[in-house]
């Protein structure tokens, strides 16, 4: 946890698919931009698989903004 803390990463959030374990996505929060895009440029070592994402019909890695939320209450 050290490496990402250096890297300027606060939160890490590891989503996984219901029906299939090795599926996940990964949402990290950065102190700013620039040490998102340092990140995805120059990984960590720790995370140099990171690099091999994107592949078939997942996204690849990108820096992006936090645009909105929406909860659904349940009654």
């Amino acid at each position: 946890m050290a490496r990402f803390t250096a890297a300027g990463i606060r939160k890490t959030w590891v989503f996984q698919a219901f029906d299939d374990e090795h599926e996940v996505l990964i949402l990290q929060e950065f102190q700013d931009e620039e040490r998102a895009r340092a990140w995805i440029d120059h990984p960590d070592a720790a995370a140099q698989w990171m690099g091999r994402a994107g592949v078939g019909a997942y996204p690849p890695l990108f820096v992006g903004r936090f645009a909105e939320m929406m909860r659904i209450e349940t009654d």
